[in-house]
């Protein structure tokens, strides 16, 4: 592995780390470098490797020993069961995160459509287009990160500190959510209809229509978290 460019960071160290997995560097099984050794190869801090890890586990690539280390688990993502296992076990703790971005996303939306610039709103398009794109490839990882930058994109767009601020604790909180959320299809499908109809109301500068829009979407957020536990409840019995 060569040490990393300065962009896009923490995607950067996952890919690599996950590409490593999967041409066979490191045997299924086997116990992965130290945090020390992967920071000194790619040249990035302790904590980005840590989270990298965190997210590698999410993805099924990587098994986190207690006091032990990072293990290679698997050279595919994760399977129907193992997500379905996550959403039964992290469902209580998901609810309250939607609650509470119910809350703030609706704020958002009001501030973006009011106080966005022209610029702004065709980045937001910009964003929504990738999505339609690489949603069709099936790349979770991609996916997911578009996806937290469109909702991104709308705070920044509210111009407020405090909310923008707000935003990325409960986004960094959110990304396990996303990675395995998404990696279904019919929730990626869904999504997309949902931005769909966010952007149609922003572009108009329609308030009422956002707010609603943004509405549905979480609620089928909700929706598609019921669903998936329900599954799980049925699969794992």
């Amino acid at each position: 592995m060569k040490p990393l460019e300065r962009r896009s960071i923490i995607d950067q160290v996952i890919d690599s780390i996950k590409d490593s997995i999967i041409k066979g560097d490191f045997k299924l099984g086997a116990k992965l470098p130290s945090e020390e050794s992967f920071r000194e190869t790619l040249g990035v801090g302790r904590s980005t490797i840590r989270e990298a890890f965190k997210v590698l586990q999410t993805m099924g690539y990587v098994e986190l020993k207690p006091g032990r280390g990072a293990f290679a688990l698997s050279t595919n993502p994760r399977d129907l069961t193992s997500i379905y296992r996550w959403f039964k076990k992290s469902a209580p703790r998901l609810e309250d995160f939607t609650e509470v971005r119910m809350v703030l996303e609706v704020l958002a939306i009001k501030m973006a459509i009011d106080r966005a610039s022209d610029g702004e709103i065709a980045k937001l398009k910009s964003i929504n287009t990738s999505y339609h794109k690489i949603v069709k490839t099936g790349d979770t990882l991609e996916v997911s990160d578009l996806d937290e930058s469109f909702h991104e994109q709308i705070f920044f767009m509210s111009k407020n500190p405090l909310l923008i601020s707000l935003n990325k604790l409960i986004a960094g909180e959110f990304r396990k959510y996303r990675l395995m959320s998404l990696a279904i299809k019919r929730n990626r499908e869904s999504a997309v209809r949902c931005h769909n109809m966010i952007m149609d109301a922003i572009r108009r500068r329609d308030k009422p229509e956002g707010i609603r829009q943004m509405e549905n979407h979480l609620k089928q957020v909700i929706i598609d978290m019921e669903d998936m536990v329900a599954q799980a409840e049925k699969k794992l019995h």
